[in-house]
């Protein structure tokens, strides 16, 4: 039974994300169409890779390696960022 929904879910998540890419192409992609058309080229529904936290009323998402390493991409350019401001006081 959950796996039906699941899988039925999925196929959801991944036919919106499919009609978005769509819509994207027509408008030349801006923004939130451009990741949702990426997404979709990919095969990432957001139902796609559920995790026990997900069941817990947590996003999926939340657990999808693209957002850890997106995460982890800010963190070393804002370190990066605080490097250079240091280095531009030290310099004055």
């Amino acid at each position: 039974m959950a796996r039906e929904q699941r899988e039925k879910r999925a196929a959801e998540a991944k036919a919106t994300a499919e009609q978005k890419a769509q819509s994207a192409e027509h408008k030349g992609g801006q923004g939130k169409e451009q990741s949702a058309a990426r997404s979709a080229q990919q095969g990432q529904g957001n139902a796609v890779r559920t995790s026990p936290a997900a069941t817990r009323g947590q996003t999926a998402q939340r657990s999808s390696t693209p957002m850890r390493d997106a995460a982890i991409d800010r963190q070393k350019a804002l370190a990066a960022q605080r490097q250079r401001d240091r280095a531009d006081v030290r310099s004055r």
